[in-house]
């Protein structure tokens, strides 16, 4: 009987329609954004499934049809903040036999191989390589830009920072992705003015 009355009572009826309709669509956008964060796709699963587990508690204090998008992106940030900051990153882990599949070449500091990377598809290796060597700020900043159209006020809301300042990390981003990316231009017929 108990459970009969938990399951009529509105608010949590509402709050599971929430959790639904608003946040389960935008799982896959945060896991791309995770793996970007992360460079590892166990972690970012985790990542992922931390941030459903404080929204989930947190589903009261979210004001409905506001940007849920927004709303979750800033939870999984300040997530992997917390984590940075409190728990240290992992490293990554290599098996002998990847390692050696790969002539060699292990990851270094946790860098994960391109095909880990979601975006790959849809950028290249190059382009791909080039956004995953960024700093994590210039990378945050990049991806929900370009990747995830936010504007810069809400990425100024999720980073919880100055527009200003998504402003210039974007603006150096974008200098150190055109050094980096300006041969593989070239190479694809791109002609420099200078």
């Amino acid at each position: 009987m108990y459970q009969v009355d938990l399951l009529e009572d509105p608010k949590r009826m509402n709050q599971k329609h929430v959790f639904e309709q608003e946040f389960l669509p935008l799982m896959e956008a945060l896991y791309n954004y995770a793996v970007h964060l992360t460079r590892n796709k166990v972690e970012a699963e985790d990542l992922v499934q931390e941030t459903y587990k404080k929204a989930l508690g947190s589903v009261d204090k979210y004001q409905q049809g506001t940007n849920a998008k927004a709303w979750l992106f800033r939870i999984l940030y300040n997530t992997f903040i917390n984590e940075l900051r409190y728990g240290g990153r992992r490293p990554r882990l290599v098996e002998l036999e990847e390692a050696m599949t790969k002539g060699n070449a292990v990851p270094a500091s946790g860098a994960s191989n391109l095909s880990e990377t979601p975006f790959q598809s849809s950028l290249g290796d190059e382009i791909t390589w080039a956004v995953n060597s960024l700093d994590r700020q210039q990378r945050a900043v990049v991806i929900m830009a370009y990747l995830e159209d936010f504007k810069y006020e809400e990425i100024a809301a999720i980073l919880q920072v100055p527009v200003g300042t998504v402003r210039s990390r974007l603006h150096r981003a974008k200098k150190v992705l055109e050094k980096k990316l300006l041969s593989y231009a070239i190479s694809r017929g791109y002609r420099p003015n200078n």
